[in-house]
């Protein structure tokens, strides 16, 4: 693991999970990143993102190739909700959730 975010962004703890410090006007910059509001069976609302883009995998590295395939595999079966549900078990989400603070990647350990 490299201990930093591949997308360059720093992360907090909100209650819904770790996200990128001000996902939503990051985003908004971008022609090519549609945010969708989704309503849950929960009754909970999220925001989908999409684009008609495909990744240009020469800008990753050997190591973050890697760690991209091996986070595919250990989640492609999970839902959004079971994900958000294991990173509030994440050290990492749980020492920052009310303190407002970056999250320091060392302490994650999703896998």
């Amino acid at each position: 693991m490299t201990s930093k975010g591949m997308s360059g962004l720093a992360y907090k703890a909100i209650q819904r999970g770790p996200a990128p410090i001000r996902w939503d006007r990051i985003y908004y910059f971008y022609d090519d990143i549609q945010q969708e509001i989704i309503h849950f069976e929960s009754g909970a609302e999220g925001t989908r993102l999409t684009s008609p883009l495909s990744p240009d995998l020469s800008e990753f590295s050997d190591e973050e190739l890697e760690i991209l395939e091996t986070i595919y595999q250990h989640f492609k079966a999970d839902n959004s909700t079971k994900i958000s549900d294991i990173s509030h078990n994440e050290d990492a989400w749980q020492k920052y959730v009310d303190h407002g603070q970056i999250i320091n990647f060392y302490i994650f350990s999703l896998l």
